[in-house]
C-alpha cells in the first residue's frame, strides 16, 4: 500500500477510483497496526489529491518512510 501512497500526484489521482474501494474494504476487517497506518496514509493522500480540506498537516509524500511505516530504518 505504501507504493500506492507514493505514486506521483497525477498517477495517484488517476488510480484513486481503483484502490479507494479496496482500502475501504480493508477497514471492515481487523487490520494490524502496519496495515492500519498504511490505510490512514492512503486515505489522507486521497484527501490531499482530491482537495478534501485536509490542510495544515504534513503531506504523506513528505514524510520519511520510517514515519509512515512506524518502523525505524537501519
Amino acid at each position: 500500500m505504501d507504493g500506492y501512497t507514493n505514486f506521483p500526484e497525477k498517477d495517484f489521482d488517476r488510480h484513486v477510483d481503483t484502490f479507494f474501494p479496496l482500502a475501504v474494504e480493508l477497514l471492515g476487517r481487523e487490520p494490524g497496526p502496519e496495515v492500519r497506518i498504511a490505510l490512514q496514509n492512503i486515505l489522507r493522500r486521497i484527501g490531499e489529491v482530491r482537495k478534501m480540506g485536509i490542510m495544515g498537516r504534513v503531506r504523506v509524500r513528505d514524510r520519511r518512510a520510517s514515519e509512515v511505516s512506524g518502523r525505524k530504518l537501519t
